[in-house]
């Protein structure tokens, strides 16, 4: 019976297998990655254009989309979008689920999640009659997926970190608190968009420098 009651007790804890990973993370974090799996099996059975609806697209958020500024997240596209966002955010949202508590994180997602979007649309409306050709109202330039609230995520985790520089991949060192950028601009080589990313890190440093703190609920 409390092997059935607690969903940690249902793997080993030395087992490090993906299954033994999952059913340890706390609450939000698993429920997050599990909804995103979800939403992506619906919309790759039942509603193809399920993502589509969900992404934050700066024209459909101006015309009173407004669902889309929350529900972007779930907007994933591809498996291998899903796979790198749920190994990404399981990592870093497992700490960040233990220092500030089921619900604290989840507010957090949520607020990390928001003012990147905001952000993203309102600089698209702002920059799109200056760039045109840069389609920033079009439906390409949609944002989606974990990878906002995980840089934002990052963004903190990498200014309180007391190391001078992070290791990629075990190549090369890179100095801790320009991690994130780092691979915004290598996620842009590799022909992901800019804009979103960037809100995505303004985001985590607008928490890092306190203007965020009078939202977040107190303990």
């Amino acid at each position: 019976l409390n092997g059935m009651s607690n969903p940690q007790a249902m793997a080993p804890p030395d087992d490090d297998s993906m299954t033994a990973r999952y059913y340890r993370s706390p609450l939000a974090s698993r429920g997050i990655c599990t909804l995103s799996a979800f939403v992506y099996l619906t919309s790759l059975l039942l509603f193809p254009s399920l993502p589509r609806d969900l992404s934050c697209c700066p024209l459909q958020v101006a015309q009173l989309g407004l669902h889309r500024l929350l529900l972007s997240p779930f907007a994933i596209g591809s498996l291998l979008n899903l796979l790198i966002g749920i190994l990404v955010f399981v990592q870093i949202g497992v700490q960040f689920e233990r220092q500030f508590g089921t619900l604290g994180f989840f507010f957090l997602f949520n607020l990390l999640n928001l003012v990147s979007n905001v952000t993203f649309t309102l600089s698209s409306l702002l920059l799109a009659p200056l760039f045109p050709g840069f389609g920033l109202l079009s439906r390409a330039s949609c944002s989606g997926g974990l990878w906002g609230p995980v840089l934002g995520f990052l963004v903190v985790q990498t200014q309180r970190s007391p190391q001078p520089f992070i290791s990629f991949c075990g190549l090369f060192n890179v100095p801790t608190k320009l991690y994130p950028l780092f691979l915004v601009l290598l996620f842009s080589l590799l022909g992901s968009p800019v804009l979103d990313n960037l809100c995505g890190l303004l985001a985590g440093w607008l928490f890092v420098k306190g203007h965020l703190a009078r939202v977040m609920p107190r303990e």
